[in-house]
């Protein structure tokens, strides 16, 4: 019996041997270890792609911050000239209307004398004066 027990043992040996050398991984441990990198690889993903979209969120938040500094400074821009303007066109009709109201002064001066000459009664007294006349500021 010692050979025959000899010759078991060498064949369970060889048998365990042989399961165990020829032995590959099975489907799910490969597939674990797939979904573990997958999984990591996913974790990664969106962590990038949450720091993406808030450094983009903080980028457009910035350029909407300027761009409604820039339409104030426009409509602060655009106020402004059109007082100048308005300012600008008051003065120059001011200028035209004070201009015609001392040339009438003047005129209704003229033919008041006429009138006096004409009738022969004496002049007015009071003539229009340049200082008179209200002034443009």
């Amino acid at each position: 019996m010692n050979r025959a027990y000899k010759i078991t043992l060498f064949a369970i040996t060889c048998s365990v041997i042989i399961i165990f050398a020829g032995c590959e991984p099975t489907e799910t441990a490969v597939n674990e270890r797939q979904e573990r990198l997958y999984s990591a690889e996913n974790a990664e993903l969106k962590k990038e792609l949450s720091d993406t979209q808030i450094k983009y969120a903080n980028e457009l938040a910035e350029k909407q911050r300027q761009l409604e500094q820039c339409q104030t400074e426009k409509n602060q821009l655009a106020e402004q000239k059109s007082e100048e303007a308005v300012k600008a066109f008051e003065k120059s009709a001011v200028g035209i209307l004070m201009e015609q109201i001392g040339q009438l002064t003047q005129e209704n001066a003229e033919l008041k004398a006429q009138i006096d000459e004409l009738t022969g009664s004496e002049p007015d007294t009071i003539t229009p004066d340049s200082n008179d006349l209200p002034t443009v500021e």
